[in-house]
């Protein structure tokens, strides 16, 4: 459990300095770039624009994209 802690605290404080760098006003896709650069530089995998299935009671209603993974 203490792993996934400092990991949601390391991506979540590499979102934050993303935002502090380029402010607000831009595109998602800027910050979602700047975002897998952060990742990347420590070493944080992740996979960008996923595709999901949604699931009512067990059966796909629809299929979703994630930003990353």
């Amino acid at each position: 459990m203490l792993e996934l802690e400092d990991l949601s605290g390391r991506v979540i404080g590499a979102a934050i300095d993303v935002h502090q760098e380029l402010g607000p006003g831009y595109v998602e896709s800027f910050y979602e770039t700047a975002l897998c650069i952060a990742l990347s530089k420590m070493g944080i995998s992740f996979q960008k624009q996923c595709r999901v299935s949604v699931k009512y009671e067990g059966i796909e209603v629809g299929r979703h994209r994630l930003d990353l993974t």
